[in-house]
């Protein structure tokens, strides 16, 4: 697979390469650079011997490492393992949902990257939720027993991972379902890194589904919150399952539709009504006590440290008697 200037310009200034003591462009940084050229009517490859008007910290980085040439030897090295890449002027349109302030300058893959042009992608966080589910294609950040059962009933998964594609292709399982063309792999991160999480996958894969399904979570949870800002944005729909309190306000709101069949996903049914968004956040939004309440709960939730219920009640009732 042979790399235009542009890919390798793209890559050289955006990829990790830990092994030097360069910073590569954020992907913030990285939508003013794009937009800059195409200000300029330029392309990546004159950023190989030139800065354009950057601002100064983009500069900074892009002389720093325009005399790297370890970068192709990466970008080169990856191939030859079997891996592949992906610039994001020719990624798959799933992928160019991602808002382009967001959306990665590349991406390394494993596996069919036709995955991605499947209908009705369903996005799956809550893994056990996948006993339910007759085989499809899912997207999630996971891999693990319930993932492979899912995988082993026929189904078929795209993950997006936080770590190089070679900490998931040591596995023998994995690289069965990856030659069977049931799984696809994508990262930005190189083909060894093992490093800590650095993306929103919750978002992320909100981005890039048709649909999401989720089972009862913490209200106060990160999944719940990435859940609301999808009620907000509507990145996709949202179907639910289960019982609690997160699935209440989700479906009193009107804001998921519950999972009956896969079929019915395929066909788009749905009553969700983005329209009563409001009503969410209102129900989410806790009732602000009076001081004399909030003092008179502390008072109790103090004594009861110390005294039953009864001992309270009681002495209680005698204030009130004698007053």
């Amino acid at each position: 697979m042979a790399f235009t200037q542009c890919e390798r310009a793209i890559y050289l200034f955006c990829a990790p390469l830990n092994q030097t003591r360069t910073t590569p462009l954020t992907v913030a940084e990285w939508h003013i650079v794009r937009e800059m050229l195409e200000e300029h009517r330029a392309q990546p490859k004159q950023l190989l011997t030139s800065t354009l008007a950057l601002p100064e910290r983009i500069a900074q980085k892009i002389t720093a490492r325009q005399q790297l040439g370890l970068a192709l030897y990466e970008l080169e090295s990856a191939i030859h393992k079997g891996y592949r890449i992906m610039f994001d002027y020719a990624m798959p349109r799933r992928i160019l949902r991602v808002p382009r302030n967001a959306r990665p300058p590349y991406l390394y893959y494993v596996g069919d990257l036709s995955l991605c042009a499947m209908p009705s992608v369903l996005a799956v966080f809550q893994t056990e939720l996948l006993v339910q589910l007759e085989p499809h294609t899912i997207m999630t950040p996971y891999y693990d027993e319930h993932v492979a059962s899912y995988l082993q009933r026929g189904g078929r998964v795209i993950i997006t991972a936080d770590e190089g594609l070679n900490f998931w292709t040591r596995q023998h399982q994995i690289r069965r379902f990856i030659q069977q063309g049931q799984l696809l792999i994508t990262t930005l991160q190189p083909v060894s890194t093992t490093g800590q999480p650095t993306t929103d996958y919750f978002t992320l894969c909100q981005w890039l589904a048709d649909a999401v399904l989720i089972s009862d979570t913490p209200l106060d949870g990160e999944l719940f919150e990435r859940v609301v800002a999808n009620c907000e944005h509507q990145w996709s729909t949202i179907y639910v399952t289960g019982t609690g309190e997160a699935i209440d306000a989700l479906t009193q709101t009107a804001q998921a539709t519950p999972f009956t069949t896969m079929d019915a996903v395929r066909k788009g049914h749905r009553t969700n009504e983005p329209a009563r968004f409001a009503e969410l956040v209102q129900l989410l939004t806790p009732t602000t006590l009076p001081a004399w309440q909030t003092a008179l709960h502390d008072a109790l939730a103090e004594a009861s440290k110390h005294a039953s219920k009864d001992e309270l009640s009681a002495a209680i009732h005698a204030y009130f008697t004698q007053s």
